[in-house]
């Protein structure tokens, strides 16, 4: 059933539901973000925002009140940053299980491959851990053995026991990767969509379920002038899944808006929770009910940019229904002097965060504009077409 178009009208009131990325810092650490980062994107944009406290609404969000003019918007961080503790690595050993473990069903999966054809940054982003990992192991070996050739003509075959000493230093200098060199955050998250879709992480498909009832409940109260689901980074694929179990339980009358932020799903290997991924994908993307806006960056090296989310999980699209999402470049480089963005290029775990804060220069994207300014998602973006043709990062192509 086609849905008719709603007017461009103010929008008064707004629910925002936002979904993390792989993070276990929880909601405290996303409002004292959202509110120093509102309070400098006034400045930039002559809106002025005010961020509310924070407070808890149950086990399973987080809400704060932003006020802009005549718009109120209640933002609620969707928790689940206990599933997510739970599956963090809790020492180098975790962690470079879960490395190799992301790397095998990868490469089993052709997941790899996929990257590489569609984008050799994230390419590069997500085979940097196994490679570190490889290098430092082999070097340690290397290291052993030179050092029990050198001692042996004294110790005899004792000697090989440094062998096994010298193969515990990629395990003592993990926290030295770790805190200097920033190399495993990516990984995590790999580790989780890889552990996702093989079905091994406790309650989260439940937890999806349980935030889509959230804002299902909120769009079917018609309270709002919009319900906007937000998810950034490994929280993509969560919003997809939790978008598509909202259009189940809401009428054909009801709609809301969905902004992905840094997505990557080429990330998701194949399974049998993959391929129900994968239907949500076509059913959102088909759907007259959801307004979906991508937004990705070409400096981002953990998305996968301005490349279509459908075509890169290998979904193909139904005859003549609505193509979407619209894909929108953020545009760093012109929200930014040339100085302040070569200092943000360089930081990789900050180009990725930067959807979330504010800017030195207005433009298209401004994320406290869109989350609680007085324009539709899809109205602020109605300016600008679906970017088509991105070839940069492509292998083979132009």
């Amino acid at each position: 059933m086609c849905v008719n178009r709603l007017k461009p009208r103010q929008v008064l009131r707004r629910t925002v539901f936002y979904i993390s990325g792989f993070d276990p810092r929880g909601p405290l650490h996303y409002h004292r973000l959202y509110s120093a980062e509102a309070a400098k994107q006034s400045a930039v944009n002559g809106q002025a925002m005010t961020v509310s406290k924070r407070r808890n609404e149950g086990s399973l969000q987080s809400l704060w009140t932003v006020e802009t003019g005549t718009t109120t918007t209640q933002i609620r961080f969707l928790r689940y940053e206990d599933i997510v503790r739970k599956q963090w690595p809790k020492n180098a050993a975790d962690m470079y299980r879960g490395i190799v473990r992301y790397s095998w069903q990868f490469l089993r999966m052709g997941v790899f491959a996929r990257i590489w054809r569609n984008s050799w940054p994230g390419f590069l982003a997500v085979i940097y851990p196994p490679v570190l990992l490889l290098a430092m192991f082999l070097a340690a070996l290397l290291l052993g053995l030179g050092a029990a050739a050198l001692v042996t003509p004294w110790i005899g075959s004792f000697a090989y026991l440094a062998i096994a000493a010298v193969l515990a230093l990629p395990f003592a200098i993990y926290r030295l990767l770790e805190i200097g060199l920033n190399a495993f955050w990516l990984a995590r998250s790999c580790t989780f969509l890889v552990d996702r879709a093989l079905g091994n992480v406790p309650g989260i498909e439940d937890r999806c379920a349980a935030f889509a009832d959230l804002v299902a409940k909120a769009v079917i109260s018609g309270e709002s002038d919009e319900v906007l689901l937000v998810g950034h980074s490994v929280g993509t694929h969560l919003a997809v899944t939790v978008a598509a179990r909202t259009l189940d339980k809401i009428g054909a009358s009801h709609r809301f808006s969905l902004m992905t932020l840094g997505q990557a799903m080429a990330m998701t290997p194949d399974s049998d929770v993959a391929r129900q991924f994968r239907a949500d994908l076509a059913t959102l993307s088909g759907s007259e009910q959801v307004d979906w806006i991508d937004v990705t960056s070409a400096v981002d090296g953990a998305c996968i940019a301005l490349s279509d989310p459908l075509a890169l999980s290998g979904v193909s699209r139904a005859d003549g229904s609505r193509a979407q999402p619209k894909l929108v470049s953020a545009r760093f480089n012109k929200l930014f002097s040339p100085q302040t963005y070569a200092t943000i290029r360089r930081d990789f775990l900050r180009t990725h965060f930067q959807y979330l804060m504010a800017s030195e220069l207005p433009g298209d994207y401004d994320y406290f504009l869109i989350t609680a300014g007085d324009t539709t998602l899809a109205q602020r973006f109605a300016h600008l077409d679906s970017v088509t043709g991105f070839n940069r990062f492509r292998m083979g192509q132009t």
